[in-house]
């Protein structure tokens, strides 16, 4: 076989290759099956944070996250909340990083929601749903008139119990409910995004609480109160034997339902003992008091456990 025949038939077999890969690419492209996102849903683009450090996003017609790899254990916090991701640990997405299934987190975006009373709610949780928006004519709730809110409440200015800056909305309360003269604005509230200041926190900000069983679960602040005190304002003084402390207002309840003004030395509270008790001078303008989510109203207060003024 002389030389020109073996080039043409290399030539030959070079060009039936390429043919086939085109060939095979085209039926890859053209018949290879996808994942169609039903009725033309697009999912947001939060990222779930993997025990491993790797990410996932969502996917399918429910737009669900999708699997972390296997590995890791789920770790948990005092009386059993999930172990939130440090907010260094590989976030993907704007938002905040909120404890997630399999000891991971989640990167939830910051779009919101308005709600019927025309308030809005952020994306919260494990799988950044949006947090429930508050129960028409339930307290707190915006009304115009005592017709709008529910039996045995009232429509009332609630220009003492909203932050400054927001609009002096009228809003439902419960007739003979008290308003919140409650903490010290340099209390800090237990967060799975660490402490932050009562006088800081905002509606939608993810927060600590217990459930009716005692277990500390993931909650948000549905409603966030500040009232102005009057000049002579007492406060009461506690200290634990473990060095919390905080300055409440004699009336509020610690999560036995005792009230801060019962509170004597040698008293017990959250396993600690009160080694100081005492009736001070208020220095402040304001009190300030938070209503969680879930099952109680139930919040952590520099560590020590309260029961909302406000629910």
């Amino acid at each position: 076989m002389n030389s020109k025949t073996v080039y043409f038939i290399s030539f030959v077999i070079f060009i039936l290759g390429v043919l086939l890969g085109v060939m095979a690419t085209y039926s890859y492209l053209t018949l290879s099956p996808v994942d169609p996102i039903d009725g033309g849903i697009a999912c947001t683009m939060e990222a779930k944070i993997c025990p491993d450090g790797s990410s996932v996003g969502r996917t399918g017609p429910n737009c669900e996250f999708e699997k972390c790899p296997s590995s890791g254990t789920t770790g948990t916090v005092g009386t059993g909340g999930t172990e939130p991701i440090d907010s260094t640990g590989g976030n993907t997405g704007a938002g905040t990083i909120l404890p997630g299934d399999g000891g991971g987190g989640v990167a939830c975006t910051m779009d919101a929601k308005i709600c019927p009373d025309g308030s809005s709610v952020g994306r919260v949780g494990p799988n950044c749903e949006f947090a429930e928006c508050p129960i028409l004519g339930a307290q707190g709730s915006l009304c115009s008139t005592n017709s709008d809110c529910g039996s045995g409440y009232e429509c009332i200015d609630t220009s003492p119990v909203i932050r400054e800056g927001e609009p002096a909305n009228l809003r439902c309360w419960k007739i003979g409910s008290p308003r919140p003269i409650c903490l010290s604005g340099n209390t800090r509230i237990g967060t799975p995004n660490g402490d932050v200041l009562v006088k800081d926190m905002k509606v939608g900000t993810g927060v600590w609480t217990v459930d009716k069983n005692g277990k500390k679960v993931f909650g948000t602040v549905i409603l966030a109160g500040k009232t102005r005190v009057p000049g002579n304002h007492k406060v009461m003084h506690i200290k634990l034997s473990d060095g919390r402390e905080l300055l409440v207002s004699p009336g509020h309840k610690i999560a036995d339902g005792r009230k801060a003004g019962e509170i004597m030395v040698k008293s017990v509270i959250d396993g600690a003992t009160v080694v100081l008790a005492s009736l001070i001078s208020y220095g402040e303008e304001y009190t300030y008091d938070i209503l969680s989510s879930g099952d109680t109203g139930i919040y952590f207060a520099n560590g020590i456990l309260l029961r909302s003024t406000l629910r």
